[in-house]
């Protein structure tokens, strides 16, 4: 049978030869090289076939035994895993937080469970005057007190997965949830800032303060908001940016109400924006740290980071039979190591810097590009028809993609080159004929 008979293919745009990609080109099933810009959809943090990943030996005892044998890991976890999962909170969980769940997927059940402890914790706080038998009897009819009524706030535009609680949530695309019922949870207004930056200082301070009062009446008016989730940068809403200051006052809400705030670093984690996670660029104070951060994408696997006290009352209610793939960890501790050795945050900055320099030439001599904005390599531009001009790229050896109404997005790996956006600049001129 037919392979686009047996699964829904609309979306496969190229088959990748992942024996002959390289570094930050790709090669199709046809032999056609690409540079990738798009980066599996921002999941590909060191590009194709780095040197120190083929440093992993699958063939060796200790591998090939985790790539036979998937375990569950909630109850019978192979001799290894401690070590690695240990190490794994040591490269990657931010300076404060003492908690980390690493079982959930996807970036979507990242949410999901990040949800689930926020509501988990709310109702520690507030539902203790019930009896735990009235709770567990209830929670079975999905009645109140065990199953209450409460919510998480999320913002216009913003993307956070497409399972139920996470749809929900999402704001970014009505194709996304046309036709699958919806929680009734509120949503609050995110800046739209003008570019550029420095010309709209005052139209910008005065939107995002418009924003954070409303955040302020809807939180407010509402007393089953359990927590509230948010992108350090709205990713496919349309790469939507807002100043440090927006985001500081943001969780200072959330800190006034109690609430639990959550940081979904998805897209944003592992190096993209020049830092470890993009949160890092609000403030140095820990009183500002947000109470949960999730992430996948380039981390390999999905999970989230957290305040100890977000540990569930039982074990088994952020559970699944896999609890995570202990190679994936061992996947993830290297590729912190080479993100490490080969200085790829700072090269996310500067390359990131050198790539935005060269899209506000190509700004200024066509006036076919605008708002360019970006933190590191995480960079996005707006255009008269993002769908029309990514098909043209593609055509020119460029695999990219789009995001919200009328953005290109740029999602390449840390070891992206100078040479490597000389190319690609080059081939947006043309695209842009």
């Amino acid at each position: 049978m037919s392979f686009h008979k047996i699964i829904d293919s609309r979306n496969i745009k190229l088959f990748t030869n992942l024996t002959k990609s390289k570094g930050n080109y790709l090669f199709d099933s046809k032999g056609k090289r690409y540079l990738d810009m798009y980066g599996n959809i921002g999941s590909l943090p060191v590009g194709y076939n780095h040197n120190r990943l083929h440093e992993l030996n699958l063939n060796s005892p200790d591998i090939k035994k985790l790539l036979l044998h998937r375990p569950a890991l909630g109850v019978n976890p192979p001799i290894e895993w401690k070590e690695q999962v240990e190490l794994l909170y040591k490269n990657y969980c931010p300076d404060g937080l003492d908690f980390m769940y690493v079982a959930c997927g996807c970036g979507s059940g990242a949410n999901e469970n990040a949800f689930k402890a926020a509501f988990i914790k709310f109702a520690r706080n507030n539902y203790s005057d019930h009896t735990m038998e009235t709770r567990l009897r209830t929670s079975l009819d999905n009645n109140e007190p065990g199953s209450p009524d409460l919510s998480i706030l999320s913002f216009q535009k913003g993307f956070h997965g497409r399972t139920l609680g996470c749809l929900s949530t999402t704001r970014s695309n009505a194709w996304h949830k046309i036709n699958i019922p919806a929680f009734k949870w509120p949503v609050a207004p995110f800046p739209q800032l003008k570019y550029p930056l420095e010309d709209n200082k005052l139209y910008n301070f005065s939107e995002e303060e418009k924003c954070l009062e409303q955040t302020e009446k809807i939180l407010k008016n509402s007393k089953t908001i359990a927590g509230m989730i948010i992108e350090p940068i709205q990713a496919e809403g349309g790469d939507r940016h807002a100043s440090n200051d927006y985001f500081i006052k943001l969780r200072q809400l959330a800190l006034d109400r109690d609430i639990t705030f959550i940081v979904d670093e998805v897209q944003t984690g592992v190096g993209s924006t020049g830092k470890m996670w993009g949160h890092q660029y609000w403030s140095d104070d820990k009183k500002y740290l947000p109470d949960i951060i999730t992430f996948s994408k380039k981390m390999q696997m999905s999970g989230y980071f957290c305040k100890s006290e977000y540990k569930t009352d039982s074990p088994f209610q952020t559970f699944n039979t896999w609890m995570g793939d202990p190679f994936k960890i061992i996947l993830s501790n290297q590729i912190y190591n080479i993100i490490v050795e080969e200085n790829l945050l700072e090269n996310s900055i500067n390359i990131g810097e050198y790539l935005m320099d060269e899209l506000f030439k190509v700004e200024n001599k066509t006036g076919r590009i605008r708002n360019i904005r970006g933190k590191g390599l995480f960079i996005a531009f707006d255009c008269d028809n993002n769908f029309l001009l990514k098909d043209r790229l593609i055509e020119n050896n460029i695999n990219i993609g789009t995001c919200g109404n009328q953005s290109i997005r740029l999602r390449p790996s840390l070891t992206l080159s100078q040479k490597d956006v000389d190319f690609f600049i080059h081939k947006l001129k043309k695209s842009l004929l």
